[in-house]
């Protein structure tokens, strides 16, 4: 019991009662309770369709929570769930045990395969429940689950086409259900020769990776077989035991077709340059299959007959080639032969045309381009075109004639016209042929005919003018070319006597802008030959225009001036004086010499007549008055312009001396405008400018300021930049009034309230304390400092004491605060004033100013109640249910101190949204006014139910009566609701699918809550061409409502349109359901991406076949891979246009979505070859195809789709790489004598300089040189390939006799040019032998014969063979003497040897013929031959050298034996005593018969001679035969007695010797006496001697005479020799010393000549002396017969030649001289000068001596005349 309250009552406080014990029997029976469908019923689906539910609840309220799980176990391995339970789980309590649960049970989908699978639903219950935790559970509850899950293999698309090319294809295989083992998919190809699966087999598939599609790549097997279209195939089989996926059935088969690399065909190909000539020249053909066929291939190739005349030209061997399946890829040879068809044709293009006959189908269709190939002609039609003559340029002054000839080259079959065309009659006359045409026929051909030309004398600049003699040649019914020759036109250009020009003249070159005017006359100087335009312009278009824009000259009127009149132009610009230029263009569309010709200008001037200034009104120069503070007034506006026009832009800047008081506005712009800008366009475009007053908010009435206008222009030329303008003085009216305002103002009764003991909390509207509000009416002009002055300050207080106002804040309210003055006193109500006084010292609208302010009503009073704060916001959430301190609290205090404990209670008036804490407060009058705070709770459900408000109302006990009267507010909470209904989606899976592809992105779908009713959701997706789901509705029930649906969307089929890769939304929505929170919901949108299969792109076919330059064509289809949005232009360009162009009809295609040009219909290209003239055989190029399109993105885009390129072959026509070769002359002379020549150029242009070597084929018979002698190689310029080069084979001397040999020259050709590059030619040429069998004998001097004598004079021949000895043979040359010359002459050697081997054959071999001395045989100068044989016979037998005879060589031999009788000198004393002397007699030759001389002396009685007679006989003839002459003592003493000895004529059967006397006749000798003489002789003996004596020496004297005559005629025979020997000297060594060559000189001379008494020519010897010392080879002097003897007659003859007995180096000068008192004199005749002798060889080795050169010959005759020494030169010769 409490009794402490009011007051302690002792008795009854904490009083204990006794307890009282009740019992309640219970009829309540623990237990759970659950009501389940049928067994039926109770079937669930794995895709979400089928659910069953069943209630479950307590039987009994428990005494703690129950919590009941109802869980699902997993099946066996692989371990999945068939069925899930939601809730999972419920609790139960005292407030809910008897609700019934609805627990619903749906299929878990486990995505295996496993069929419908039976689930058992245990019940779990945990609690602390005594009862229920003993109690036994529920049965459980089975159901089945319907799988939805199909085993299989999904097959994505084949992307791309296996080639035989290497392309390969993929595809994808990927499971649809996971498997509960490894899978195994075994790959099996059905064609091996076909494909191959590059991807390993087999794939194995394990349920970690399941989903994962796995590649399998496929790739063509490249065969040599043209068989496109062939299909193998690829089939599957599976292996997983125990598993769905085991032995798959229905698999489909997938069929592959290749794109086959292999067409059939044929290949040719050139080997070389594909061409002939009518020489025989061939090429070869190199023909092979491009496929292997599949039976023999017979391939014929013939070349068509040319057209009219009908001829071959050329053939084909063999006629077939066979191929087989087994050599099909070994290349057979053609060879194509040129044919002479005799016609100037020219080089004539064919072609070899190919049949083709088999068994297989494919080739027997195949069609092979024919091979163009060129024939060359070996004739040529032309007509050739001389210069001009004499000067090559008609003068248009003069008036000659030039004259030039016209030829054909060539005899046509037909008379030939060449009709002469003047191209200009205006510039040149043909005079002759009067007919204007030549006319050429089989006989005139070759005449040259002359064609005379004058130049026509014009008015025309035309200087360098051509004009043209152009030919038309006509041959009708010709049969060679003549119908097809061109002649180039004989361009002439006359020399011209005119210049073209423009004059104009004018006066006073100057306008004005008021239009003053000037004209310039204008006019040409030369006729022009067509209109001339002269067009004028002014320079300065804004300061002169011209009135003639254009004058037109004619060639009538050039001369005429015409007038351009200039006109001044008013700009409105102040720019002084301007200058300007009118300048003039001339154009000729005819005259090139007038077009462009420039024309001096003409230099004016415009006067002006503008000035500066700006325009203002009303004028500048006034006060304005009255603008209103803020307010747009038409009194202040002003108009302004410029006075003239500026050059530049001018601004005019705005400015306000006080922007404060005034602003400046331009043509009622809202805002102030800084400036106005006037440009040369609206200079005199009016503009407004306003003044406006600045409403400053101060009182300041009356204030002026002034609007400053400034021009600014920097840089303007005409007068604007630094002018100067006047200003505007403006006052403004003012709108402020100085003064207080009050918030609230003062009304005159109570205008505040503030109350006693309540400044906490107030009483209805008063408080302890209160505000008024206090600003200035008008800003102040200094700071105003304002006191707050209270006039009770006993009843309240103001704060703060003073205020402050400025600039700044003057117009910003201020709080004034007046608080009551707590006194506790109950005094009553009372109204108290309140004052400003203000100070402001500076603004007297302020300053010492009170004012009074409102009234203030102070009540005393007291009340109870109670003060809450409001949460805010005064929200919780249901996601804060749990938390441990509250998630929202509020405070209540009391506003009075109570009596007594105030308890306050706080209850909720919804629990199941929250709930407060803690249960009460209670307030004492202790801590009445300490605030205690209410915690608030929130309550979350699964139902969206919104936001739900609730009251927290409050219950107080107190026993305090003004607290129980007192109210206490309500807390208004809201619950916010976090259950928001939504349908949410969400996937794992990558949001990308692919074009008909076999992957799927899954979506889940949950809702946000728990709806009250089902929830029927429609599926679909933003573009079903692009993806598709796989249901169209999923429904969601109450108790399902977080367990995930699922939505498979996959790509759907392919669209065949390349819009690239496209977004397609999985939609989820609008829902429909009874719960209107969720009808009308859509889930999130899903975005997949949807990749594009459908590539853009261009489909091209193969090339049809083969282009070629005569202009063939080959085709290929295109076509697009995609639907295109527009029309698409597809442009296919070759990237060779030099090879191949594509036809104009086809070079642009239209491919369109629909109708014939249909994109996926194939269109055709035509493809054209193209002739370029370069020997380039077969070239390839491609064609590229390219799309366009206007509005197709795809196939419009820049650059647009790109083909693959159509690879193309243009196979040569005529331009194969090649020569154009013409032998004028096919021997070559292996002397050198003669070359073989070859003219050649090239059958086509190359691309690079190409270089030409020749070779013989066999080097020594000929050497190949270029042009002129050059050895170096013949290049030949791309630009010179048609120009005729000639090589020359020479030939080479191998002194072989061989005959005449074949050779080949090879040309070979290298350059960058591949076509040219190892190109080669041979040609077959003869080297004509000039090698003869021979032995070439050469004499000394070139003399005819040698000669010797027998003093063992020699002479000497050289020996060389013409030719070589044939090979292997040692050859040996005989020389002998002939019988004529048995005993005259001997050989050394006299045998030679040649022997090709070491090559002495050439070298001179030189015989020696030496005289050989017959002792005695006065035989005379014997000739006789030397002649030779060959041998071994046997060895030479059979060649040319076994028939040849050897020359022979005549040789003479001097005989030095004379036919005399020789006589010596007696010997010994005869004396009278019988002294004897003898002497000898021998003959000097034997004679031929005995010679018998007979002798006798003159006084037989002197002397004695014992032989009368003396005999000699061919044995004895050079024996001495002694003559003894005995003293005879004829007894007188006569002294001394001569005698003398005389010789008779010898007699003799020898002619020689007949009558011959001996030499000397007689001798002469003395008889002397005998010693015994002196002794005493008798008188008659003396006087007989004395007699003796008279008569001896009578007879002597007379003998004496004539003794002496005949020495002195010896002495001066002698005298005479000796100055000749002298002479002679002197003038050799003069003639050598002239023409010695080597140093030091060496100087000879040959032999004195004697000339014996009976003027006999002797030589004392040929052998020779050195004037520098040393025996030397030189000359010798002899006689030109034997022993010449001259007759005493006049004009007697004898020669002398002077021997060479060496070989000279160079021809020496020879002479001879006489003495002028001699008797004989030197004739230097025609025989004399004819005998010169140059050198046998010039080439020495060692030292080089100086040797005489040859001989010459000089009569010597008796002298009858004295001529002047004659002097015989023979000069140096080339030799």
């Amino acid at each position: 019991v409490d009794a402490s309250t009011p007051t302690v009552e002792p008795n009854y406080d904490g009083y204990v009662l006794t307890p009282i014990t009740v019992t309640c029997v219970d009829d309540d029976a623990a237990s759970f309770f659950a009501a389940l469908p049928g067994p039926a019923g109770r079937m669930t689906s794995e895709d979400g369709t089928s659910f069953f539910s069943f209630t479950a609840h307590l039987e009994t309220q428990p005494t703690n929570p129950v919590t009941i799980s109802w869980v699902v176990p997993p099946t066996a391995a692989p371990v999945r769930t068939e069925a899930v339970v939601f809730p999972a789980s419920q609790v139960y309590d005292a407030s809910n045990w008897k609700t019934p649960v609805n627990i619903v049970v749906s299929g878990g989908d486990d995505l295996y395969d496993d069929g419908n699978m039976t689930f058992v639903v245990n019940w779990q219950v945990v609690t602390t429940d005594v009862v229920y935790s003993s109690l036994p559970l529920p049965a459980p509850i089975t159901g089945t689950n319907i799988d939805d899950d199909d085993a299989d293999l999904i097959f994505g698309p084949v992307v791309g086409i296996p080639s035989e090319a290497g392309v390969t294809a993929q595809f994808q295989i990927t499971l649809t259900t996971l498997p509960m083992a490894d899978v195994t998919v075994h790959l099996r190809n059905n064609d091996t020769s076909e494909g191959t699966i590059v991807t390993a087999s087999p794939l194995i598939f394990q349920p970690a990776t399941w989903s994962a599609p796995q590649v399998v790549t496929l790739e063509a097997v490249d065969d040599p077989i043209d068989d496109d279209g062939k299909a193998w195939e690829v089939s599957f089989a599976t292996v997983a035991p125990g598993t769905a996926y085991h032995a798959l059935t229905g698999l489909p088969d997938l069929v592959i077709i290749n794109v086959d690399n292999d067409d059939a065909g044929v290949t040719v190909n050139v080997i070389g340059a594909a061409a002939t000539s009518e020489m025989g020249g061939s090429f070869s053909l190199s023909v092979v299959l491009d496929t292997q066929p599949m039976a023999a291939v017979m391939i014929s190739g013939a070349c068509p007959l040319a057209a009219a005349p009908p001829r071959s030209e050329a053939a084909v061997a063999p006629a077939s080639l066979i191929f087989t399946p087994s050599d099909w890829s070994t290349p057979q040879m053609l060879v194509v032969t040129g044919e002479d068809d005799d016609f100037d044709d020219q080089d004539t293009p064919f072609q070899v045309e190919f049949t083709i006959t088999s068994a297989d189908p494919i080739y027997s269709i195949v069609t092979v381009n024919p091979v163009a190939a060129l024939n060359t002609d070996d004739d040529t039609a032309s007509v050739t075109v001389s210069a001009l003559t004499p000067t090559g340029n008609p003068d248009e002054a003069s008036g000659a004639s030039e004259m030039f000839e016209v030829v054909l080259t060539a005899e046509p079959t037909t008379d030939v016209t060449i009709d002469l065309t003047n191209s200009d009659p205006l510039e040149g006359t043909i005079t002759a042929p009067a007919s204007g045409a030549l006319v050429f026929g089989t006989g005139n051909w070759a005449v040259p005919q002359t064609v005379t030309v004058v130049a026509v004398d014009d008015n025309v600049d035309d200087d360098g003018r051509t004009w043209i003699v152009a030919y038309s040649v006509r041959a009708p019914g010709e049969l060679t070319t003549f119908g097809a020759v061109t002649v180039p036109p004989t361009v002439i250009t006359n020399i011209d006597d005119d210049g073209a020009g423009v004059s104009r003249t004018y006066s006073l070159a100057e306008t004005t802008e008021g239009g003053g005017t000037f004209d310039i006359a204008v006019q040409l100087d030369s006729q022009p030959t067509g209109d001339v335009y002269v067009d004028a312009v002014s320079t300065v278009a804004t300061e002169a225009t011209v009135t003639t824009a254009q004058l037109t000259f004619t060639a009538t009127d050039y001369s005429t001036p015409q007038v351009v009149t200039v006109q001044g132009v008013d700009d409105f610009i102040a720019d002084g004086p301007q200058n300007f230029d009118v300048t003039f263009t001339v154009t000729s569309g005819a005259d090139a010499n007038y077009n462009g010709r420039a024309v001096p200008p003409v230099n004016a001037v415009n006067r002006n007549d503008d000035v500066a200034g700006v325009d203002v009104s009303p004028s500048l120069s006034m006060v304005l008055t009255g603008p209103v503070e803020g307010v747009l007034s038409a009194s202040g506006e002003f108009e302004v312009a410029l006075a003239s026009e500026p050059t530049q832009d001018v601004s005019i800047s705005l400015v306000s001396s006080d922007p404060a008081e005034g602003a400046l506005y331009v043509s009622g712009a809202p805002v102030p405008t800084a400036s106005m800008v006037f440009t040369p366009s609206d200079w005199n475009v009016v503009q407004t400018m306003t003044v406006v007053a600045v409403d400053d908010d101060v009182d300041d009435d009356g204030k002026q300021w002034i609007a400053i206008l400034t021009v600014q222009a920097a840089g303007e030329t005409s007068g604007y930049d630094g002018f100067v303008t006047g200003d505007v003085v403006v006052e403004n009216t003012d709108d402020d009034e100085a003064g207080v305002l009050y918030t609230p103002m003062p009304s005159g009764g109570s205008d505040l309230v503030v109350a006693e003991n309540n400044t906490a909390f107030g009483i209805g509207a008063a408080s302890a304390t209160a505000t008024f509000e206090v600003k200035l009416q008008s800003e102040p002009l200094v700071n105003v400092h304002a006191d707050v002055v209270s006039f009770d300050s006993n009843q309240f207080t103001a704060s703060p004491p003073a205020l402050s106002f400025d600039a700044s804040n003057w117009n910003v309210l201020q709080t004034v605060t007046v608080a009551v003055v707590e006194d506790y006193v109950d005094d009553g109500d009372v109204d108290v004033g309140v004052r400003l006084d203000l100070a402001a010292l500076g603004d007297t609208n302020y300053n010492a100013v009170a004012s009074l302010g409102p009234t203030v009503l102070c009540r005393n009073d007291d009340a109870a109640g109670y003060e809450i704060v409001q949460p805010t916001p005064a929200e919780v959430f249901e996601a804060q249910e749990g938390t441990v301190s509250g998630v929202l609290s509020y405070t209540i205090v009391l506003t009075s101190q109570p009596v007594g404990a105030v308890t306050v209670t706080p209850t909720a008036s919804d629990v199941s949204e929250g709930t407060t804490s803690p249960p009460q407060v209670v307030f004492t009058p202790v801590d009445w006014d300490t605030a205690q705070v209410i915690e608030v709770f929130p309550k979350d459900d699964a139902f969206v139910d919104g936001d739900v408000p609730w009251l927290v109302t409050h219950a107080v006990v107190t026993a305090d009566p003004n607290y129980i009267a007192a109210s206490i507010a309500d807390i208004t909470i809201t619950t916010v609701d976090d259950d928001v209904a939504a349908i949410i989606a969400n996937t794992t899976d990558p949001l990308v699918l692919v074009e008909a592809g076999a992957n799927r992105v899954e979506v889940e779908v949950v809702l946000g809550s728990t709806p009250s009713g089902a929830v029927i959701i429609p599926v679909r997706t933003s573009d079903a061409g692009e993806c598709v789901a796989d249901v169209t509705t999923l429904t969601v029930y109450p108790n399902l409502w977080n367990t995930p649906q699922r939505i498979v969307v996959t790509a759907a089929a392919q669209d065949g349109v390349a819009d690239g890769d496209q977004n397609c939304s999985l939609l989820i929505g609008p829902a429909t359901s009874g719960d209107t929170h969720y009808h009308g919901l859509s889930a999130n949108t899903i975005d997949v991406l949807v990749r594009d299969l459908d590539a853009a792109g261009i489909v091209v076919s193969k090339i049809s076949g083969d282009t070629s330059e005569t202009g063939a064509t080959a085709t290929f289809t295109v076509y697009i891979t995609t639907v295109p949005v527009d029309t698409v232009v597809v442009r296919c360009v070759s990237n060779d246009i030099g090879e191949g162009t594509v036809s104009p009809d086809s070079q642009s295609l239209l491919f369109t979505p629909t109708g014939d040009s249909r994109w996926d219909i194939p269109q055709t290209v035509t493809v054209i070859g193209v002739d370029d003239h370069i020997v380039d055989s077969v070239q390839s190029y491609q064609v590229v195809c390219t799309t366009s399109s206007l509005n197709d993105v795809v196939y419009g885009a820049n650059p647009g789709i790109e083909s693959r390129p159509v690879d193309v072959v243009n196979f040569d026509h005529g331009d194969s790489s090649g020569w154009n070769v013409r032998i004028q002359n096919s021997e070559s002379r292996d002397d050198s004598s003669a070359a073989a020549t070859v003219v050649l150029s090239l059958t086509s242009e190359p691309l690079e300089a190409v270089t030409i070597v020749g070779e013989a084929s066999d080097a020594t018979e000929a050497v190949v040189v270029g042009e002129g002698s050059s050895t170096t190689p013949l290049v030949l310029l791309p630009a010179q390939w048609k120009t005729e080069h000639t090589i020359r084979a020479v030939g080479v001397r191998d002194y072989e006799l061989d005959g005449d040999q074949q050779y080949t020259v090879l040309l070979k050709a290298s350059s960058v040019d591949p076509a040219y590059n190892n190109l080669q030619k041979s040609l077959q040429l003869t080297s004509v032998d000039t090698d003869e069998v021979g032995v070439t004998l050469t004499l000394p001097d070139e003399m005819a014969s040698l000669t010797t004598d027998e003093t063992g004079m020699t002479g000497k021949f050289s020996v060389t063979l013409k030719a070589k000895p044939p090979p292997g043979v040692l050859m040996t040359l005989a020389f002998k003497v002939s019988s004529t010359g048995e005993g005259e002459g001997m050989l050394q050697p006299a045998t030679l040897t040649f022997d090709a081997t070491n090559m002495n054959w050439q070298d001179p071999q030189v015989v020696t013929v030496t005289g050989v001395d017959d002792l005695g045989e006065a035989d005379g100068d014997k000739q006789y031959d030397i002649t030779g044989l060959l041998g071994p016979a046997e060895s030479l037998a059979g060649t040319p050298w076994g028939t040849y005879s050897v020359p022979s060589v005549s040789v003479t031999n001097l005989d030095d034996d004379e036919v005399g009788i020789s006589v010596s000198e007696l010997t010994g004393a005869v004396t009278e005593d019988g002294g004897a002397a003898s002497f000898s007699v021998t003959l000097l030759a034997r004679p031929e018969a005995p010679v018998t001389i007979g002798l006798f002396v003159s006084s037989t009685e002197e002397v004695s001679v014992q032989e009368k007679s003396l005999v000699f006989t061919q044995e004895t003839w050079n024996t001495p035969q002694q003559v003894t002459v005995v003293g005879i003592d004829d007894g007188e003493d006569d002294g001394a007695e001569g005698f003398t000895l005389h010789f008779m004529e010898a007699v003799s059967d020898d002619s020689r010797y007949r009558g011959m006397l001996p030499s000397p006749r007689e001798l002469s000798g003395m008889n002397q006496p005998s010693s015994k003489v002196g002794g005493g002789a008798s008188t008659e003996v003396l006087a007989a001697a004395v007699a003796a004596g008279v008569l001896l020496c009578a007879l002597f004297g007379i003998w004496m005479y004539f003794r002496c005559k005949d020495k002195k005629n010896k002495k001066e025979e002698s005298e005479q020799l000796q100055q000749s020997e002298v002479m002679m000297e002197e003038m050799t060594q003069e003639g050598l010393s002239k023409h010695t060559i080597s140093t030091p000189h060496s100087l000879y001379q040959t032999s004195p000549v004697h000339l014996k008494p009976d003027f006999s020519l002797h030589s004392r010897g040929n052998s020779m002396r050195s004037l520098g010392g040393g025996a030397l080879p030189g000359v010798g002097l002899g006689a030109l017969g034997s022993s010449v003897k001259f007759s005493r007659q006049p004009s007697g003859r004898g020669s002398v030649r002077p021997m060479r007995s060496s070989k000279p180096v160079q021809n020496v000068s020879f002479g001879a001289s006489h003495d002028a008192s001699s008797r004989v004199s030197i004739d230097s005749d025609d025989d004399v000068l004819a005998n010169t002798y140059g050198p046998l060889n010039s080439t020495f080795t060692g030292a080089v001596t100086q040797r005489l050169a040859s001989s010459a010959s000089a009569r010597v005759r008796p002298r009858t005349v004295v001529p002047q020494a004659d002097m015989m030169d023979v000069m140096p010769n080339s030799g």
